[in-house]
C-alpha cells in the first residue's frame, strides 16, 4: 500500500464525518423549510384579513 493510500479506518473515519455534516444540513433544511412554511401561512392569514375587512 502506498504512503497516500487511506487505511479503511480513515476512509470509515472521513465518511463517518460527511455523514454528519449531511445530517447537519438536512436538520438546518428542514428548519429552515418550517419557518417559511409558517410565515407563508402567516402572509395567507394577513392578506386574508385585508381582503375581507
Amino acid at each position: 500500500m502506498k504512503e497516500n493510500d487511506l487505511s479503511y479506518q480513515e476512509l470509515y473515519h472521513k465518511l463517518k464525518k460527511q455523514e454528519e455534516f449531511i445530517t447537519q444540513l438536512l436538520e438546518i433544511l428542514a428548519v429552515t423549510n418550517r419557518k417559511v412554511t409558517e410565515l407563508d401561512q402567516r402572509q395567507r392569514r394577513v392578506e386574508l384579513h385585508h381582503l375581507y375587512t
